[in-house]
């Protein structure tokens, strides 16, 4: 795999570490007992940072990524890691996704953690 694909994943994994930080780790944290609420509300107020992080860096993996499959298009060269990299952007923006509406929709996961 070249360095330009691994920079468009690393970009993609960030992304989603970066916007899971806010609200998904610390639930599924506390899901398994080895988190607290406590520690769940503070990471939530740093959300002005987090979420527009994790889509910062999102966008810039995609560019990233469709520059180098543009780039190797016109040079008629092969992409290697084509699919992985694009299945760790799929899997980016749903971890994105999922925190942006777990901000939007605070009531789903107040029932989740009813359920819980």
């Amino acid at each position: 795999m070249q360095i330009r694909n691994v920079q468009s994943a690393g970009a993609g994994l960030l992304s989603a570490l970066f916007a899971a930080s806010c609200c998904l780790i610390p639930l599924g944290l506390i899901a398994v007992g080895l988190g607290s609420v406590g520690w769940m509300m503070t990471m939530m107020s740093y959300q002005w940072l987090t979420i527009p992080g994790g889509i910062l860096f999102l966008g810039l993996a995609y560019y990233s990524y469709f520059k180098e499959r543009g780039r190797c298009t016109q040079a008629g060269c092969r992409f290697v890691g084509q699919h992985f990299t694009m299945g760790i952007l799929i899997f980016a923006t749903g971890i994105v996704s999922l925190a942006l509406g777990a901000i939007l929709f605070p009531s789903l996961i107040n029932g989740l953690l009813h359920v819980i």
